[in-house]
């Protein structure tokens, strides 16, 4: 499934490689870090999206509401609703977001 429209009750199929996202946003970001929320900050990190996901390496630059995430390489699955865990590059967190959008 690539999508789905309540609105009209419409659900769409397609292959697998249609799940490739290679970017996702927020408009509210948690942060253990307040430099890092400053619009504009940005940052790699590690992306987590599930207990059993492997975490992805990302761009992540802090907006002026919320948080856009650049995937290094595409990845499948992403979805509104996750919630997206960002750590460093020694394993501590460093914020999260529910994810709003994905492309």
């Amino acid at each position: 499934m690539t999508s789905i429209d309540p609105a009209t009750a419409t659900v769409t199929i397609g292959p697998r490689d249609a799940l490739a996202t290679t970017w996702l946003e927020s408009d509210d970001a948690n942060w253990f870090d307040s430099q890092l929320s400053e619009p504009g900050s940005e940052r790699r990190f590690f992306v987590q999206l599930r207990a059993h996901h492997e975490a992805a390496p990302a761009r992540v630059v802090a907006r002026e509401r919320g948080v856009r995430v650049e995937f290094e390489s595409p990845e499948a699955g992403v979805a509104p609703g996750q919630l997206a865990v960002f750590y460093d590059g020694e394993g501590t967190v460093a914020g999260s977001c529910w994810i709003e959008r994905t492309g």
